[in-house]
């Protein structure tokens, strides 16, 4: 059982929200069996909006507008230009951490030994991942980016799995 997996968002500006309003907002959200994201819709809509920019426009965003309301803006702006190199620099908050959610796997073994002769044996070995099957969705990693698919969770090794063994000694 964890608490949950620690995420850095990454260098960005949060925008209509305090850090500690980001933390109790970074939950699963099921939107289909298919479709599970992490962040309100409202967010992931704004932030698509924040980063999708354009230099001919008038308001220097793309054909879906401003954002409003509360979101993650990218570092650059144009009240501040990040000026170091690895993206971490004086505009956004530099690094941005939060815990995802629960994570909770049963594993199981189980072991026979036979006693062949003198110190032989014998061992069968069964190991059981996930014994519950549980689910464990894990977040997308970072904040950014124009697509919706980009703020998608996905399902890393979270299906039960098993394997068999055997041990010989002597």
């Amino acid at each position: 059982m964890q608490s949950g997996r620690l995420f850095d968002l990454g260098n960005v500006r949060v925008i209509g929200m305090s850090d500690k309003d980001v933390q109790k907002l970074f939950k699963i959200r099921k939107e289909s069996d298919t479709i599970i994201y992490a962040w309100p819709q409202d967010i992931i809509d704004n932030t698509i909006k924040a980063y999708s920019t354009s230099a001919t426009s008038a308001t220097g965003y793309g054909a879906l507008g401003a954002p409003s309301g509360r979101y993650f803006a990218p570092a650059n702006g144009p009240d501040c230009i990040e000026t170091i190199s690895n993206t971490y620099g004086d505009c956004g908050v530099r690094t941005l951490v939060v815990t995802g959610p629960l994570i909770l796997n049963l594993d199981m073994s189980v072991r026979k030994t036979v006693k062949i002769a003198g110190r032989a044996n014998y061992q069968f070995i069964l190991d059981v991942f996930n014994v519950l099957n549980r689910v464990n969705f894990v977040p997308t990693v970072g904040i950014g980016g124009t697509q919706l698919s980009n703020y998608q969770a996905g399902l890393p090794g979270s299906d039960r799995t098993m394997q068999i063994g055997t041990r010989f000694t002597w």
